[in-house]
């Protein structure tokens, strides 16, 4: 790319050089990049030219890098369709008519298409087409209604992309996507090519119904994290929802609704909680598609855990039952496990039960099998030597050396006693533990255990005696981490 940074700075100087053709340029794959940049300096396309140098730049460092191994010169044609769209669109912007600027956005939108076709081994060069894309639609003007429907579809075209290629906070897109529901408002535009469907739907309630998958999909990371916001993401999906008139969107607006019931619980609101989960309710009564039954089983756990919290247990119990039937009627392990595993913490709080608690937990292992997630595994463990300590009275950290944790754990054990006191020797944090109220991470409460723990929460007992550990002078974990040395 030396070679074609040194023409653009000959240009500039004004020398004349000798124009190299494509044509000439196709005898070898090294001088086409070099071509396609002398002709767009020699036809004056200077923003062309300046794109195109700094995608070629990108590419050389990647392949250093070696992050690709495939060029874009192995896609001959599409390059040049690319080279010949933004050409004529660059040309034909600098023709003072009307019909110039309609044109030059027609342009741009079918070279966004055709940088969209591409394969995935290509998502490099699609990204950063669309950014640039981005970048030349931003300085449009914003009083041309063409130039608005231009940039309401690249905007969308450009979160959609995002949106299907990782799972994150989608920040990026809920800018992208706001930018567009603001630009196609009040609007009879369609989608043209964004969606695949039969019929095209009218821009303004496919962006906002797309919005609001994306809306409710954040507000379900900040679950754990920041649940305030997260209720604020879940609210502004439901008002989107409404907005573009598509509340006949059941699951979607269940789905929504079931989310900010879930950040509801997180703060502990437990009655607010319950009304959003019984409008949730209304939205998916009489509709028996299993997409609506699993949400279903989500709202019944759910309301289990709000009852147990404001004291109704056997109205839980009710909800958990219901939960259990419906999980194994559809099949859906991992939503039983969590069912059993709230089962098995209602029957943890009665000693004649303690035997239905172990039945339960051993079922809820048995469900989180075929699971990838290790979190609800290690959660199960837990319980497990939970269970046993309250039932046998043995020390946590006796039942933690006869189970099957594996070197990993111990060193997690390491790391909780750093934090704080060792935790199976404190009553206040085995309530705590206790008190956790989402199963599917119980395993955050105990990396997350408090700092400092109220010696009046302490009571009697059985616990490693704490002079023979000094005795021996060594830590109990790091006797077990030896072990498996």
């Amino acid at each position: 790319m030396a070679a074609g940074r040194s023409y653009l700075k000959r240009v500039m100087a004004g020398v004349e050089i000798e124009h190299m053709t494509l044509l000439e340029a196709k005898r070898g794959h090294h001088e086409l990049y070099q071509a396609l940049l002398s002709e767009l300096c020699f036809e004056g396309c200077m923003t062309c030219a300046k794109y195109f140098e700094y995608l070629v730049c990108e590419e050389n460092a990647l392949i250093n890098d070696k992050f690709i191994k495939k060029r874009m010169w192995t896609k001959k044609t599409e390059l040049l369709k690319l080279y010949e769209t933004c050409k004529a669109a660059e040309l034909v912007s600098k023709l003072k008519t009307c019909i110039s600027r309609k044109s030059t956005y027609e342009l741009i939108y079918q070279a966004l298409s055709i940088a969209k076709s591409l394969p995935d081994s290509f998502h490099w060069f699609t990204k950063s087409f669309l950014e640039i894309i981005i970048e030349i639609a931003d300085s449009f003007g914003v009083n041309n209604i063409m130039c608005c429907e231009l940039r309401a579809k690249i905007y969308t075209h450009f979160a959609v992309f995002h949106m299907s290629g990782r799972a994150h906070s989608f920040k990026r897109e809920i800018t992208y996507f706001e930018k567009a529901l603001s630009l196609s408002r009040a609007q009879d535009w369609r989608t043209d090519n964004i969606t695949p469907v039969f019929d095209e739907q009218n821009l303004h309630e496919f962006v906002g119904v797309t919005f609001a998958s994306v809306l409710f999909k954040s507000a379900k990371a900040f679950i754990h994290t920041n649940p305030k916001l997260g209720i604020e993401q879940a609210d502004r999906s439901i008002k989107c929802i409404a907005e573009v008139g598509q509340m006949k969107l059941k699951i979607l607006v269940a789905k929504a609704i079931f989310v900010k019931a879930r950040l509801l619980i997180e703060i502990s609101n437990y009655k607010e909680a319950m009304r959003h989960l019984r409008s949730a309710e209304r939205y998916l009564m009489g509709e028996k598609n299993n997409e609506f039954q699993k949400v279903r089983c989500e709202i019944n756990i759910s309301k289990a855990l709000c009852y147990e919290n404001l004291g109704s247990t056997s109205y839980a119990m009710a909800k958990l039952r219901l939960a259990i039937l419906l999980a194994r009627q559809l099949e859906l392990s991992k939503l039983l496990g969590l069912a059993l595993l709230q089962v098995a913490k209602i029957y943890m709080k009665t000693p004649s039960k303690y035997h239905l608690a172990e039945n339960a937990l051993r079922e809820a292992r048995d469900s989180f099998q075929d699971e990838e997630e290790s979190e609800n595994k290690r959660c199960v463990k837990y319980m497990v030597a939970l269970l046993q300590t309250i039932s046998n009275e043995k020390t946590y950290i006796d039942i933690i050396k006869n189970s099957q944790f594996n070197f990993c754990d111990l060193y997690k054990l390491r790391k909780w006693k750093n934090q704080a006191k060792p935790f199976w020797k404190r009553r206040g944090a085995i309530t705590f533990i206790k008190s956790f109220t989402t199963l599917s991470l119980l395993s955050l409460a105990t990396t997350d255990l408090p700092s400092e723990v109220s010696e009046d929460s302490e009571e009697p007992t059985s616990e490693v005696n704490e002079s023979e550990s000094e005795e021996r002078g060594s830590d109990p974990i790091e006797c077990l981490l030896n072990e498996f040395k």
